[in-house]
């Protein structure tokens, strides 16, 4: 299980106290990602805010039809999405719920321009939570790692930028979002055998997937590098031109 490469990153913010957490995962426990997610997802479809499946969460979408295996274990120790500003300041603003409700909270991760890039929906009862490097979590209960995006003028064309990878693609690749009922196998921490989550994803995902990661239709440890950029080309598909992005 590999860690997160540290791009650019300045510190980790923590919403809640290492005690207070221990006192939370004896009383609440932590509840399934999962459902964590089916929740999140509510609250952000509500408000008609941004958070899509990304990388390698896209991928099991088309590839495996599920997020878990037939055993109940996880294809990934995270799930990738990618969010809005607006949507992570509505994030920040349910973690009181998501606390108190599913025993989640969250780590805030800032670059060294003093913002935030990356949020991770961690279970307090991970032992590794409070660990101050860009660590991925505890085996079978996975975090939601919200990626933030900003759409950034160039030339005369506007990009959507993952600020924590500085993976860039045109806009209309990314936005606006479309909307996928998806069921999945659920995890051996959960009593249902599947569960439906009401899901974004990018209206360009194929070919996203395309340029990220060649053919991903076959199984590889291949993962999304720094600074993909997406370029468009006559022929109407993305082609992966990799750019110097900022220490």
């Amino acid at each position: 299980m590999a860690d997160l490469p540290a791009y650019n990153l300045e510190k980790i913010i923590f919403v809640r106290e290492q005690d207070e957490m221990n006192a939370t995962a004896e009383k609440v426990g932590c509840k399934p990602t999962l459902e964590v997610l089916a929740w999140l997802m509510a609250q952000v479809n509500a408000k008609n805010n941004t958070l899509m499946i990304g990388y390698g969460g896209l991928i099991h979408i088309h590839r495996e039809k599920s997020f878990v295996k037939k055993s109940g274990r996880f294809f990934d120790d995270d799930i990738d999405l990618w969010s809005s500003y607006d949507t992570l300041e509505q994030i920040n603003q349910l973690e009181p719920e998501l606390y108190h409700r599913f025993g989640f909270t969250i780590r805030f991760f800032v670059n060294k321009s003093g913002f935030v890039t990356l949020a991770q929906l961690a279970p307090v009862c991970d032992i590794n939570i409070m660990d101050r490097t860009a660590n991925k979590g505890m085996i079978g209960k996975p975090r939601l790692e919200v990626y933030l995006l900003e759409v950034i003028p160039v030339n005369n064309s506007r990009w959507a930028k993952v600020l924590w990878q500085g993976s860039m693609f045109p806009e209309s690749y990314l936005y606006p979002p479309k909307h996928l009922e998806f069921q999945t196998l659920a995890s051996s921490d959960m009593t249902a055998k599947k569960i439906k989550l009401n899901l974004q994803l990018p209206p360009g995902d194929l070919q996203v997937l395309s340029c990220l990661y060649g053919n991903w239709i076959i199984p590889s440890a291949k993962h999304a590098e720094k600074s993909d950029k997406c370029i468009e080309t006559s022929e109407g598909i993305l082609e992966n031109v990799p750019y110097q992005m900022d220490k």
